[in-house]
């Protein structure tokens, strides 16, 4: 089973995210507790401390890696603040609660304070870009509403990106299939990928290694419903190279 390097929890709005800095030698979950850091902290500096960890922090230190897992961790952070905020009372960001329009406002900057720790980030951009669009057009007075349509917003999110990756190993799986058999090949065959695009870059299963991993799934199903001599062909193995810093 791979690591999940995302955690939330709907029901909590809690977010727990994996130390990417420390992967293969320890496995850490981060728990987040904010989108940004406090309005009174540097803006090139990030935070250490585990009792205030932001969404921000994870991305600029790149504790979290791979452009649909920084989208993703920070859109749910905006959750995990706005839950805090309107549902736990909690109010560390100074938001005024008392006037929507001025609230909608500190949010927004809010966002636009995410949007800065990765500015080459593009999934995060038009993602945390497409929760204020939903900020924009909210004309509610009840602030618990516009948490529940960011809510649904966000794991939609999440269940897209995993159903897209899903697609993209069944559609790489039958393109390289296809390939072999049309070039007449027959036999073992190896796929090699450079670059973070497994699970922990992702919401779950991967992009390009996710082709290799559905790859894999397939040859096994094949080995175990067929003998080696049906076979066409099939992955031989699957391995990863490690290169430390």
């Amino acid at each position: 089973m791979s690591l999940q390097s995302i955690k939330f929890n709907e029901k909590d709005a809690t977010l727990s995210i994996l130390n990417q800095l420390l992967v293969p030698y320890q496995t850490v979950y981060l728990n987040i507790t904010s989108m940004a850091p406090p309005l009174n902290q540097n803006d090139n500096e990030t935070t250490n401390s585990t009792q205030h960890f932001s969404g921000y922090d994870a991305i600029k230190g790149m504790y979290t890696r791979g452009a649909p897992a920084i989208m993703l961790v920070g859109v749910f952070s905006i959750i995990v603040e706005l839950n805090a905020v309107i549902n736990e009372n909690k109010n560390d960001w100074q938001y005024n609660l008392s006037n929507i329009p001025i609230f909608k406002k500190q949010l927004i900057q809010r966002i636009d304070k995410l949007i800065t720790s990765r500015p080459t980030a593009v999934n995060l951009l038009n993602g945390c870009n497409e929760v204020k669009q939903i900020i924009s057009n909210f004309k509610e007075t009840d602030l618990k509403q516009l948490y529940k349509q960011l809510l649904k917003f966000s794991t939609q999110l999440y269940k897209d990106d995993l159903e897209s990756n899903l697609k993209i190993g069944k559609n790489g799986v039958d393109y390289i299939y296809k390939s072999l058999a049309e070039e007449g090949f027959k036999g073992d065959f190896s796929v090699m990928t450079i670059c973070n695009t497994g699970s922990l870059a992702t919401s779950g299963h991967g992009t390009a290694l996710g082709i290799i991993r559905s790859l894999h799934e397939r040859s096994t199903q094949q080995s175990e419903s067929q003998s080696d001599a049906d076979d066409q062909f099939k992955l031989s193995h699957v391995q990863h190279g490690f290169i430390p810093n």
